[in-house]
């Protein structure tokens, strides 16, 4: 009686495409493409977490630094500032079809409105409003230098570590396909939708929280939602013309 030699367990499932190991399966097998999708998302839910976390730590730039009390007595505006970082990582996700892209995508995006704000703050005492993006340049360019502190440092560092940790536990490289079109589309409205969340009163009444600022001076008021909340909320504004900066 002869005896075959085995192949081990996880070269044969590897083989016949049926590994059951979520971590580095970097192929979609088509019948656990659920269980693959809740992964991914969850993944980018956690990180992006974490991101909403420092974004709203710096939205106050050099303002009264108890703001930021505020941001979690209220729990809707963490819960608002992060719907909006986690849509717009999916809809990346979506667009590169990779988790950790569509991330550090959303890191990069994210962190740029926050960081814009947070020296225009400092140098000008006024917050970044959409239809200031044309002027920023010259709105930035009154300071030849820039203080990083420890917080932005710890918030760029970790947002690559977390980039880093979607390449090796993130899974699925999807086809192009009409259900992947169909998602892609998808993934787009939650996006914009979240955004335009914003604008609505009901959801404005239940992000406002004044405990901590000055009601009266508009840049407190603004900070006090979180930048990126706020700034979404400009992307609808029309009614101001845009500032116009010079280096005075």
């Amino acid at each position: 009686m002869t005896n075959r030699k085995q192949e081990p367990a996880s070269a044969s499932e590897s083989k016949s495409g049926k590994s059951r190991h979520i971590i580095f399966e970097k192929k979609l097998p088509v019948q656990h493409w659920i269980q693959y999708m809740l992964w991914n998302l969850g993944l980018m839910l956690l990180a992006c977490g974490i991101l909403t976390y420092f974004t709203l730590q710096l939205s106050y730039g050099n303002l009264n630094s108890v703001i930021r009390f505020g941001y979690f007595d209220n729990p809707w505006i963490p819960v608002f500032n992060l719907l909006i970082t986690f849509t717009l990582c999916v809809f990346l996700f979506a667009l590169t079809g990779r988790a950790w892209l569509g991330y550090l995508l959303t890191a990069i995006i994210c962190f740029g409105i926050t960081l814009a704000n947070y020296y225009l703050i400092s140098l000008r005492g006024n917050p970044l409003f959409f239809r200031d993006l044309p002027y920023l340049q010259a709105a930035l360019s009154g300071s030849d230098e820039f203080k990083v502190s420890r917080l932005i440092i710890d918030a760029i560092t970790i947002s690559v570590l977390c980039s880093i940790a979607l390449a090796f536990l993130s899974c699925w490289r999807p086809r192009l396909s009409f259900y992947y079109v169909i998602w892609f589309v998808i993934s787009g409205a939650l996006f914009v939708g979240s955004l335009w969340l914003t604008t609505l009163k009901p959801v404005n009444e239940l992000t406002e929280y004044y405990k901590w600022i000055e009601p009266t001076n508009s840049t407190e008021v603004y900070v006090s939602r979180g930048v990126l909340y706020s700034f979404s909320q400009s992307v609808f504004d029309n009614s101001d013309m845009p500032s116009v900066y010079s280096d005075q």
